[in-house]
């Protein structure tokens, strides 16, 4: 046998429900639909130091510039820790031409190639943002080449939802 709820216990739980939609209604509509983002950008290392701290890796900085879909120009500072097996991490900040920032973490994978040149393939994760790009979200994998004296090449996709 049921028993039902008394009609103030349903009508509470039917407006708090009824209230939670339209929250996630309305937070689904300030945020910007998911677009797909295609990345070309040129780099330069700019430090590349063994780090001071274990475990041994090198610490490298990287400035890079280029143009992203739906983005425009953009021009990077990145920081990564690269292992003594090509593994890296890192974190990176984007800055567009109105100032706005997207910050990523990434981690990686570089391989030397036969002709003293590297290649490499990194997912990057958009984890914050200021002005126009607070609160995105979203993820680019790139890939790219570097030569011996640190210049780098690089084009990817990805997904990207503006807070």
């Amino acid at each position: 046998m049921r028993t039902l709820l008394p009609s103030s216990v349903r009508q509470s739980a039917l407006t708090i429900i009824l209230f939670s939609a339209v929250v996630l209604l309305a937070a689904s509509a300030l945020a910007g639909p998911q677009k797909t983002v295609r990345v070309s950008a040129s780099g330069q290392i700019v430090v590349s130091e063994p780090c001071l701290d274990p475990p041994a890796g090198l610490c490298q900085d990287v400035q890079v510039s280029g143009i992203a879909t739906g983005l425009g120009r953009v021009r990077g500072e990145l920081s990564e820790r690269v292992d003594p097996f090509g593994h890296y991490t890192g974190t990176g900040v984007f800055t567009t031409a109105d100032g706005s920032t997207i910050s990523t973490e990434f981690e990686g994978q570089v391989m030397p190639n036969q002709d003293g040149t590297a290649s490499f393939t990194e997912t990057h994760t958009i984890v914050d943002g200021t002005g126009q790009y607070e609160n995105s979200s979203g993820e680019l994998i790139l890939t790219g080449t570097g030569d011996a004296l640190g210049h780098l090449d690089v084009s990817g996709t990805g997904t990207f939802i503006k807070g």
